[in-house]
């Protein structure tokens, strides 16, 4: 799932989106204050459809207990990096991110 989503960032690609956020969903960008909500996230993610940016991307888990992980992920750009911390909880559905924090460091 974590994998996905950092692709998906990186790639342009919306495929699974819909999928891997539960609905309480919160995305914060400690950068600007900026948060988001599912809806307004998954609209950001179809405008950045098909864009591709050259960054070089990794990721670990953090923490992970039965039903909470807690990841981060870094896309390494030319002159700045990106590192979202991405909490997940598993549901009657499976595995859904409930929330991603950015920072640029």
């Amino acid at each position: 799932m974590v994998e996905t989503f950092v692709t998906s960032l990186v790639n342009g690609t919306v495929s699974y989106d819909k999928k891997m956020f539960a609905n309480n969903f919160e995305y914060i960008n400690t950068a600007n204050n900026n948060k988001l909500n599912k809806k307004k996230f998954l609209k950001l993610l179809e405008q950045n459809k098909g864009l591709e940016f050259d960054a070089k991307t990794s990721y670990e888990i953090l923490e992970e207990t039965n039903d909470i992980c807690i990841a981060k992920s870094v896309c390494q750009f030319s002159d700045f990096s990106r590192v979202d911390y991405i909490t997940l909880a598993k549901t009657g559905e499976g595995w859904k991110i409930t929330k991603v924090m950015t920072t640029y460091p």
